[in-house]
């Protein structure tokens, strides 16, 4: 009930990514940091947290709000479990199934790029996509309902110039911004390669999910599963 009432600043049904907290994907390269870097974010409230009126004024001035994919389909799933409990309960679904109908139509129609195939984060000041390659356009995968897509996306998928490293990286290896050892600038994350697994077992990719996740378990030295 309350969450796009705190975290739908544009109205559009979808999620958005307002502050420093509420994404995981902290140093993503992102519009959100368009003004202010992560560090500057995360020195600001560090110097000034008990300070309400600086924090909020540093925050009007600074914030640019992105629509990443990552938390529209962190949130379909959530609909999706929602919808299972109600059929459980014997309660109504169609709130939730209207809601995960929504994401899933704006995504489809807005957040695609027609001329290099893929999803992008959607920068809600600038009214436009963001045109960085972010490996979470993969998880949306899972609820691709064009085959063209779906054969589109794995073609970035599989090219050794953008995610077909040893593991999938978090950004496209083509991109300026690129770096093996940031986060999700570039760096490849055991746990991120499940996500994309679920999507391709989904159009039937099983061996390849298969192989994504082995790589997944068997990415440290030793007897360790990160």
């Amino acid at each position: 009930e309350n969450l796009l009432i705190r975290r739908d600043c544009n109205q559009d049904g979808l999620v958005e990514w307002n502050h420093i907290g509420e994404n995981g994907a902290d140093n993503k390269v992102s519009p959100f940091f368009r003004k202010k870097g992560l560090l500057e974010w995360v020195d600001f409230y560090e110097t000034h947290q008990n300070e309400e009126a600086t924090a909020t004024e540093f925050y009007r001035e600074n914030v640019c709000p992105a629509t990443v994919i990552n938390e529209q389909v962190f949130y379909l799933w959530s609909l999706r479990e929602m919808i299972s409990m109600a059929r459980l309960r014997g309660e109504d679904t169609k709130c939730y199934q209207a809601k995960a109908d929504r994401i899933v139509q704006v995504i489809t129609d807005r957040h695609w790029d027609p001329d290099t195939a893929f999803y992008y984060d959607y920068d809600v000041c600038a009214e436009s996509l963001y045109y960085a390659k972010n490996m979470d356009a993969f998880y949306f995968l899972y609820f691709e309902q064009d085959p063209q897509r779906v054969g589109q996306l794995l073609a970035h998928l599989k090219n050794p110039d953008e995610f077909n490293l040893v593991m999938i990286p978090s950004l496209s290896r083509d991109d300026i911004h690129f770096d093996p050892e940031s986060y999700w600038a570039g760096a490849a994350w055991p746990r991120e390669q499940g996500f994309v697994a679920i999507g391709l077992k989904e159009h039937g990719y099983t061996e390849l999910a298969f192989e994504l996740i082995l790589k997944s378990l068997c990415a440290e030295t030793g007897p360790v599963i990160s």
